[in-house]
């Protein structure tokens, strides 16, 4: 099972089509349990390969060839904080544009210093010029 309940999230949230019944009814208890019960827990070898892969992603940051390979390895840096930081607390992660409002939801300081982070290295990282280009 994924750390995104997005299936759960349809059904306990969700308007029955054809009216409330008894089997809908249900269904929505069951997903709405399933959220309040939380994600699997990751292991240890899970936060430890999750930590690895940012550490990967962050000495690429720290380094970068060029604009294009920063904007690609941000962008793959920012789902994987975002699931590290839910999932190793226990907590539902998210995907795509509903990662803000997640951690807005479970930890609005967090978010602010999240979304600051990255905006700042989009827009104002600089990208050592090449020996032998000039840069102007």
């Amino acid at each position: 099972m994924s750390g995104v309940p997005s299936l759960p999230d349809m059904v306990a949230g969700g308007i029955p089509l054809l009216g409330a019944n008894d089997l809908s009814t249900s269904l929505q208890v069951l997903a709405a349990e399933i959220l309040s019960t939380g994600p699997p827990r990751w292991t240890d070898a899970e936060v430890a390969a999750s930590r690895y892969a940012i550490t990967n992603l962050i000495d690429d940051i720290r380094s970068p060839r060029s604009r294009e390979e920063l904007t690609a390895t941000a962008t793959a840096l920012y789902p994987a904080l975002n699931e590290h930081f839910l999932r190793a607390q226990g907590l539902w992660s998210a995907n795509g544009k509903a990662i803000p409002r997640r951690l807005e939801a479970v930890a609005p300081a967090f978010a602010g210093r999240f979304n600051d982070a990255f905006a700042e290295l989009l827009t104002n990282v600089r990208i050592p010029a090449k020996p032998g280009h000039c840069s102007g």
